[in-house]
């Protein structure tokens, strides 16, 4: 997979995280399974592509971090099978990954957080979960889209155009 048809691909799923974080009053189920394990599957393939160009090795760490964060919402969404999405309580864990996410972010960016909802909603559920991550996914998706105008992508070799 290209990087531009990477970078299409983590556009349509980050559209599909918002819809999925508003819609609070549906179940847990295969919708949000499929949409976790392919954010999960894109910022891998993300994480390879920054930590490939010396000056996005950061961005890598973000992406590798949303990886980890969506793993671990997978578990939090498999307890709440059946259950509406905004009543479905998340971890302590995911939220203390949600932490590293963003301090990676700033990291990164300089910038303070790409969460919203996190230590502001309480309870936190895994509505506020996904729009967080769909918000961080989207700051991902920025810097790559940023870098695909300015790098040359083919297999796994990548230079300035």
């Amino acid at each position: 997979m290209s990087l531009s048809e990477l970078v299409e691909k983590a556009k349509r799923l980050e559209e599909e995280g918002r819809r999925i974080a508003f819609e609070r009053e549906r179940e847990v189920g295969t919708e949000v399974f499929d949409w976790i394990e392919e954010v999960a599957s894109v910022a891998d393939k993300l994480t390879w592509f920054f930590d490939e160009v010396a000056e996005a090795r950061k961005w890598g760490d973000l992406a590798y971090r949303i990886r980890e964060v969506a793993e671990e919402l997978q578990y939090d969404a498999e307890a709440c099978v059946r259950k509406k999405r905004g009543e479905c309580v998340v971890s302590k864990s995911t939220k203390r990954k949600m932490e590293n996410l963003d301090y990676d972010y700033w990291a990164a960016s300089g910038r303070e957080r790409c969460t919203w909802l996190l230590g502001v909603k309480e309870p936190y559920t895994l509505t506020a979960a996904v729009n967080d991550l769909t918000a961080c996914f989207h700051r991902a998706l920025e810097k790559a889209e940023e870098h695909l105008k300015k790098w040359e992508v083919e297999g796994k070799c990548a230079w300035v155009k």
